[in-house]
């Protein structure tokens, strides 16, 4: 059984923490433990109920509503909402409870449902892609072990390379030649395998190298592949001096450098070479237009 402090239950729930003693003390909903030193803290069944509870209070039930149902009626009136593909708040905590408990099944209830009810890429960039950022968070606070994290990574992971193998294999006539790679050091594929799909969905000839690219590699990759564009993810990586190490980078290469991830955005600039990508949406418009430009051409 884990324990959590009510910091990271706070990360996990979106519920601030004063408003779970608030709720503790009104309403009795959740009783903390305490440890020998008395020190308070919530298990796995405290974290459970209140990420119903959100889920419920989120959606219209007053908390003084919800204290009066059973945990059966609970369950019940939030899987009426989990059913929802179109309530991100619903689908994302579905997807937290999934990577807390390791269920697979509960992992596929949300996404393949929300898949055949919104496409593959609005599931990704309205329920997917945000639950990755809150992963972040809850890295932050310990409230996310290595091996859930690595249990959501990896269903996610399954879930884009299937979507990307159903794209044509053959690029579009003229289609633009893209290099996606991550430098040493960065392992979080996620972002980059969801690329690779945006890209031949599109049309684009894509060539993958994935993870632990050495740097100096890159100029040799560069001249014997051509591409038009590269693009790369700095997401747990943290340069000691970002902008050298990613002109270092660029530097390499014969060719623009597309640039995002959590250690780019906000923090470095675009310019002639480099173009930092803020948003997904901001990419997508990116693919749109340089694909014009080459039917154009």
């Amino acid at each position: 059984m884990k324990k959590f402090s009510i910091r990271e239950i706070e990360c996990l729930t979106g519920i601030k923490a004063g408003t779970i003693r608030m709720w503790e003390q009104r309403y009795n909903l959740v009783v903390p433990k305490r440890t020998c030193t008395n020190i308070r803290y919530y298990d796995d069944c405290d974290l459970k109920r209140l990420l119903n509870i959100s889920v419920l209070n989120s959606n219209g039930y007053k908390v003084s509503e919800i204290a009066q149902l059973s945990p059966a009626e609970i369950n019940d009136a939030v899987g009426v909402f989990t059913e929802d593909s179109h309530n991100v708040c619903c689908q994302q905590q579905g997807l937290s409870k999934a990577m807390i408990n390791l269920d697979e099944y509960a992992f596929e209830k949300v996404v393949h449902t929300a898949i055949l009810k919104m496409g593959f890429e609005n599931t990704m960039n309205t329920i997917v892609l945000p639950f990755f950022k809150k992963i972040g968070s809850m890295w932050q606070t310990g409230a996310v072990t290595v091996a859930q994290e690595h249990f959501i990574t990896h269903l996610v992971a399954q879930k884009i390379m299937v979507a990307t193998e159903g794209q044509q294999l053959m690029p579009a006539e003229g289609a633009k030649k893209i290099l996606l790679f991550l430098p040493e050091g960065e392992a979080h594929e996620i972002g980059l395998l969801y690329a690779s799909y945006l890209l031949k969905a599109r049309g684009f000839q894509v060539v993958y190298l994935g993870r632990n690219v050495p740097v100096t590699d890159l100029s040799t990759i560069a001249q014997q592949v051509a591409p038009h564009y590269a693009i790369t993810l700095l997401t747990s990586l943290l340069p000691v001096d970002l902008e050298n190490f990613v002109h270092q980078i660029s530097n390499q290469l014969e060719c623009p450098l597309i640039i995002s991830g959590q250690q780019v955005v906000g923090k470095l600039q675009s310019n002639s070479n480099i173009l930092v990508m803020e948003t997904i949406e901001e990419f997508t418009q990116f693919l749109a237009e340089i694909s014009v430009l080459s039917s154009v051409a």
